[in-house]
């Protein structure tokens, strides 16, 4: 009679891994210390690094533990995995049903897949803004040194007096102060309503990719996830994660208004050329007052000139980092490259969407090889075997 069945699921590209074989280090060790009377099957699956092998491997292993449990209906049932097996094992529990039957899942250094939202509405926030100050700006510019301060320098217009170039003045600033109520306020309007419609397709497709993406919640089955410290494969994902999320970080509020505060320094150090050129209507002003109409109106046009270029730049890079540091790595087609863009897409060392997950991190002996070596290593075989004992014994 058997009382422990043990379902041994290997990792990517090791269809024909070595540890699952009779004879390896890890079956030995199990049945050591769980006895005679334990079983071992295996999942067979490609190995592939896709995502949509991960999910057709997990469609399998249902049907198998399905079948397991009717030849085994007294036995504790639990799975093994390697790597990608993780992900496999904890796609199969979707099944609220065949979480009933299993006691636990055992994952050595497996980097489980999450897919975590990004502020899509803030984010646009941010854009339209910088777009809105942008062109607010331009017009000032304009308004002031091509309309109203050539009245002081005009010929045609000396002779109307004062009071006459006050009244005109003032009758410019009334109309622009028009324009912005009538064509400004509402060009804002309709770009919150652009904003709202862009934020609500972006959320759309967040959803979709999330949903396809992420581990389904496992409120039942407990789970030891086995790490050895310096894992080579964990630590890859972590410096892709890091490069992919670099033009997020430029994006982001903190980042964008960096940079215009670095553009705007390089011009007024002459590193950057002034993209705007102020005219000098008046001759007579102070080299202070034409400073000052540099840096109050000439620095930041030009600035807002770059950032127009800086954001094609950084939405052109996130596109590019996003498809070789996250997409291809982790296995996911070229039709989820745009839903892609709206999550941040990580591993963890941990499933985040388990209830019971208790956590074991090894330094190992296998130095470098720490991931690929795992299920050999003595330390986890001892800690795997007292974990599956612990949970080996049903309670009377």
């Amino acid at each position: 009679m058997t009382d422990i069945v043990l379902t041994l699921i290997h990792g990517t590209w090791a269809r024909h891994a070595p540890w699952t074989l009779p004879g390896s280090p890890l079956r030995k060790a199990l049945a050591d210390r769980l006895g005679d009377r334990i079983t071992f099957e295996t999942l067979e699956w490609s190995g592939a690094n896709t995502h949509r092998a991960r999910r057709e491997a997990a469609q399998k292993l249902r049907a198998q533990l399905k079948d397991s449990i009717a030849d085994h209906p007294l036995a504790r049932h639990f799975l093994v995995a390697h790597s990608h097996g993780g992900n496999v094992a904890l796609y199969a529990m979707a099944d609220a049903t065949l979480r009933q039957h299993v006691d636990g899942i055992a994952c050595l250094n497996s980097p489980f897949l999450c897919a975590l939202k990004r502020n899509t509405k803030q984010f646009m926030l941010e854009i339209f803004a910088w777009m809105a100050a942008y062109f607010v700006l331009l017009f000032m510019a304009y308004a002031v040194f091509h309309v109203l301060a050539p009245l002081s320098t005009d010929p045609d217009l000396q002779h109307l007096g004062l009071l006459a170039q006050i009244g005109i003045g003032l009758g410019f600033a009334a109309a622009l102060i028009l324009l912005i109520f009538l064509v400004i306020v509402p060009g804002l309007m309709y770009g919150r309503t652009l904003e709202e419609r862009v934020a609500s397709w972006a959320a759309a497709r967040r959803s979709a990719i999330s949903q396809d993406m992420i581990l389904p919640p496992n409120p039942d089955v407990p789970v030891l996830c086995a790490w050895t410290a310096g894992d080579e494969v964990i630590s890859s994902f972590g410096l892709l994660d890091a490069l992919a999320n670099l033009p997020y970080l430029a994006l982001s509020f903190v980042g964008l208004l960096l940079s215009f505060v670095v553009s705007y320094g390089l011009q007024a150090f002459g590193v950057f050329p002034s993209l705007f050129t102020v005219p000098l209507v008046d001759p007579t002003l102070t080299p202070f007052v034409r400073l000052l109409v540099r840096f109050v109106l000439d620095y930041p046009i030009s600035t807002g000139i770059y950032m127009l270029a800086l954001l094609v730049g950084l939405f052109s890079a996130a596109v590019l980092v996003n498809l070789m540091f996250r997409v291809l790595p982790m296995g996911i087609g070229f039709d989820k490259l745009v839903d892609s863009l709206f999550v941040r897409l990580s591993v963890t060392v941990t499933p985040v969407t388990s209830n019971h997950v208790e956590f074991l991190d090894i330094e190992s002996e296998h130095g470098f090889l720490g991931h690929s070596k795992a299920y050999s290593d003595a330390a986890v075989l001892t800690e795997l075997a007292r974990w599956i004992s612990a949970r080996s014994t049903r309670p009377e």
